[in-house]
């Protein structure tokens, strides 16, 4: 792997606030991609099904019928993809709010604007870094949901 791509996809480890950010969002992804397919793996089982469909009660479709029977993590599952996605632009714009406000400081009377102005240039490309990860965990879970059909399982 190139070192440049390395750098860019590792969260940066350094003083400030756009490090705890950084830092913050990688440990909320890597958690998801490691908490959600374990706890699937534990609850979408045969068992948990059937003890969560209502005896007695009519279905209209196996769609129904399995929609009753999916476990909360089963139900998370489906849709945490999609919020690693926005978790992932939510902390790109953070971070570009954050970069946009040293900018602005960067421009006042009296500080090193060009100086100021490289630095912050030189880390413009890093508020991308959530966005990346967020797409990575969206694809990895759903490759992880696609080897690991469980709600066809239940149906």
């Amino acid at each position: 792997m190139d070192n440049a791509l390395l750098v860019f996809l590792l969260p940066a480890i350094d003083e400030g606030i756009h490090s705890v950010l950084q830092l913050s969002f990688a440990v909320l992804f890597a958690g998801v991609l490691v908490l959600v397919p374990r706890a699937v793996a534990l609850s979408a089982r045969p068992d948990q099904w059937e003890r969560r469909v209502a005896h007695g009660q009519a279905y209209t479709s196996a769609d129904d019928l399995a929609n009753a029977a999916a476990t909360p993590a089963e139900r998370w599952a489906d849709i945490m993809p999609s919020l690693l996605l926005v978790f992932g632009l939510l902390g790109t714009f953070i971070g570009l709010g954050l970069a946009l406000t040293e900018a602005a400081g960067a421009l006042a009377p009296g500080a090193d604007a060009l100086a100021k102005l490289t630095e912050l240039m030189d880390s413009l490309g890093s508020k991308f870094k959530t966005s990346t990860w967020g797409i990575l965990a969206f694809l990895g879970l759903k490759v992880w949901f696609t080897r690991q059909p469980y709600d066809e399982w239940r149906q």
